[in-house]
């Protein structure tokens, strides 16, 4: 009869431990096939029982804790489902380096600070990359502060419908660079849901939940 080397068996027990589908019964059958097959002459040492056994516990603790993780994800999608229809109509602020342009009525953009700003550049980039229009402004408080903007370039023109990237710079009093993070705002006029994930939708654009700063009432407009 042939007879499994340890060394041979714990290489096909590691590979196999390595697999996210192992159930506890099957680590121990190859457990005891380990055993029984083992080398009368050479039988399995306790250290390398008591490793095995951890191994084991090592996996059934990842296979608990992504079940787990599974479950509050189910939680957390099946609440933002219920919540978010009751969202419709609301005014949205959300950071976001995406500007979407559908006429000529003013915009609101912005910009978020993490303390109060001297002067505040907001550069607006077309889809070919090139900077269309820059908004200022001094004496930005710290937070969010947002803006009524008419979607016109430097040069006077009216700037096309259509999706726009914002790129914002910051200085405080002594000229130093903050880390300000552009904003956009409007009202929710719809909820999208896409591979699990819940999207706002806003000035025909979709805001993830994650890029949500705050939201308003229904009765500010």
């Amino acid at each position: 009869m042939e007879v499994t080397s340890i060394g041979s068996t714990n290489a096909a027990l590691s590979a196999a431990a390595g697999y996210a589908d192992l159930g506890k019964e099957d680590f121990l059958k190859l457990l005891l096939a380990q055993l029984v097959n083992q080398d009368p002459l050479n039988p399995m040492q306790n250290e390398e029982m008591v490793a095995q056994l951890a191994q084991f516990s090592s996996l059934e603790q990842m296979q608990n804790l992504n079940a787990t993780a599974q479950t509050q994800t189910l939680m957390i999608e099946s609440l933002g489902q219920t919540m978010t229809p009751q969202m419709i109509g609301r005014r949205l602020v959300a950071s976001s380096g995406e500007l979407n342009i559908t006429g000529t009525d003013p915009v609101e953009v912005g910009v978020y600070l993490p303390q109060q700003a001297q002067e505040v550049l907001i550069s607006v980039v077309d889809e070919s990359g090139q900077t269309v229009a820059i908004v200022r402004r001094e004496g930005v408080p710290q937070g969010n502060t947002v803006w009524d903007w008419n979607p016109v370039a430097d040069d006077g023109d009216e700037l096309p419908p259509g999706s726009y990237n914002l790129q914002v710079s910051a200085f405080d009093v002594d000229g130093e660079p903050l880390g300000a993070v552009p904003v956009v705002a409007g009202l929710i006029s719809g909820v999208s849901y896409d591979q699990g994930q819940t999207w706002l939708i806003m000035n025909g654009q979709q805001i993830p939940l994650g890029s949500v700063i705050e939201i308003g009432s229904i009765s500010e407009e």
